[in-house]
């Protein structure tokens, strides 16, 4: 695509919301922003931006900015994965040029196409729990709750990780594990529960982790056992320590909730969920 949004153009006046989708191998030439130009309003929940490319031909060409994002309307991007996008000439990641909000958002990895760190600029206000990689050449304002700042959240190679579409899995050891706020978000890009609490790790909020991307703790599913709970709901749900989870707990008469089971075999995970309404 040519001047703006190789993969996505959002015009003035106009709202978008975008959940649960993966940006990728998008470019745009002579323009800004590679994988999304926005100029209105926009929504951005549990999303990939990865790969993408923001090109200016040469030094009498306007173009070359945001090599995921360019915003010039007003954004809040929330739970999401920016990594890994170039720009020929500044922002490799996100270009702002009015209101942008971060929230429990990863920024890493974005670079010029010579090779320099380019996380963003202008200035991206914080709603806390953000990491970025690196820092410099934009103004991170607002709350700063939570937030990791100079720190490698350690992400594997955009793969299919149970999508459908696919994303960059924290790998084990990555700082973004349980060190985020999912502000009410129950499932993460692939639909998987989230939050879920590495009992290992110490929590900044309520165990989310911060991205796109809810890591699987490792678990063993062959203990599991039917237990009784103190609220005298009786038998009839499995339990493991520390997996599976149950979601809300304690559950309550008439009250969804949600079962989930979590294991690694021959180096895969597996997710296993049951959902339903409980009775008096």
């Amino acid at each position: 695509a040519s001047w703006r949004g190789g993969g996505v153009l959002n015009e003035n006046r106009a709202r978008l919301l975008m959940e649960g989708s993966t940006l990728t191998a998008n470019r745009v030439s002579s323009g800004h922003g590679g994988a999304l130009y926005n100029a209105g309003q926009l929504t951005v929940w549990n999303t990939t931006i990865t790969g993408n490319v923001a090109h200016r031909k040469d030094e009498e060409d306007d173009g070359g900015l945001g090599g995921g994002l360019c915003n010039v309307g007003t954004a809040i991007l929330e739970s999401s994965t920016v990594a890994d996008n170039q720009a020929t000439v500044a922002a490799g990641g996100i270009e702002n040029r009015h209101t942008l909000v971060l929230r429990n958002t990863i920024l890493a990895g974005n670079s010029l196409e010579g090779g320099a760190s380019s996380e963003g600029r202008g200035t991206l206000t914080s709603h806390g729990h953000n990491l970025v990689q690196n820092p410099g050449g934009f103004t991170l304002a607002g709350v700063t709750t939570g937030n990791l700042l100079g720190v490698d959240p350690l992400l594997a190679p955009l793969a299919d990780n149970g999508g459908p579409p696919p994303t960059h899995a924290l790998q084990a050891g990555s700082p973004a594990i349980d060190r985020g706020s999912s502000q009410g978000l129950r499932l993460d890009q692939r639909g998987s529960v989230r939050p879920l609490d590495d009992d290992a790790r110490p929590n900044a909020d309520d165990a989310c982790d911060i991205g796109a991307f809810e890591f699987v703790p490792e678990a063993s599913a062959s203990v599991l056992a039917t237990s009784h709970n103190e609220s005298g709901l009786g038998d009839g749900y499995a339990s493991e320590s520390p997996y599976p989870k149950l979601y809300p707990q304690p559950p309550r008469p008439g009250q969804p909730f949600q079962l989930a089971l979590t294991t690694r075999h021959a180096g895969n995970t597996y997710l296993f969920q049951a959902s339903t309404d409980l009775v008096d």
